[in-house]
């Protein structure tokens, strides 16, 4: 666009403009929850202390077995289960995946359906090697474990994400809502908003949404 803003998703639907909505909507929350947290009266202060610590384990060079299978436990110790095989040993067949995601996201990222497409097959690669399937915990514990192996290549996502995004969509219009259309519009129309917990249509939706708020001028990670 002229003004050097980011190209909308449709018509007059500006993504910049909904990126200042997101901030004005979360800054005094954030604040007031880490404000809590450290004065011991919120859970976040252990997600908050561990994080940069779980993240860190993809940005030491190529990522080794041993390396992976820490990220695993990382990722389990953020969610109320165990995972069901030892991932170690199947490591080339995810990093072969996310490679692939990564490279055609570079070169191709307006092929969205090539892009969605890559991305659903690094979903499914670290279910088979995490012994999961299409359940309940599966996209949450999926979306961590890909996003503290490279924390700029997906988000993450769980229920509180959903209803935050719910909320969103209540507070601007409902069936009008410009984050409605954003979310159905980044990749899969029949997508409207976030099931609790969410599945893995709906995280590639919103993965989609994340990379695009990401290439904002005004962006976020």
């Amino acid at each position: 666009m002229p003004d050097g803003k980011s190209s909308p998703i449709d018509g007059d639907l500006a993504l910049e403009d909904l990126l200042e909505s997101l901030k004005a909507h979360t800054a005094l929350a954030l604040q007031a929850n880490h404000a809590a947290a450290a004065a011991g009266g919120a859970t976040d202060a252990w997600c908050r202390a561990s994080y940069p610590v779980f993240v860190a384990e993809g940005t030491v060079g190529p990522l080794k077995a041993d390396a992976f299978l820490r990220i695993v436990a990382y990722t389990y110790s953020w969610v109320a289960a165990i995972p069901h095989a030892d991932p170690r040993g199947d490591l080339p067949s995810v990093l072969a995946a996310v490679d692939k995601a990564k490279a055609i996201e570079s070169t191709s990222p307006e092929c969205l359906a090539e892009v969605r497409e890559a991305r659903s097959a690094a979903i499914r690669a670290v279910q088979a090697v995490l012994g999961i399937s299409e359940n309940a915990e599966s996209v949450v514990i999926v979306s961590k474990v890909l996003h503290f192996m490279d924390p700029n290549f997906a988000p993450m996502i769980d229920g509180n994400v959903s209803k935050a995004f719910q909320r969103l969509v209540e507070e601007s219009g409902g069936e009008s809502s410009p984050w409605r259309r954003a979310l159905s519009e980044a990749g899969a129309p029949r997508i409207q908003t976030l099931s609790a917990p969410p599945r893995v249509e709906q995280y590639l939706s919103y993965w989609e949404l994340a990379s695009r708020f990401s290439r904002c001028a005004n962006r976020v990670t």
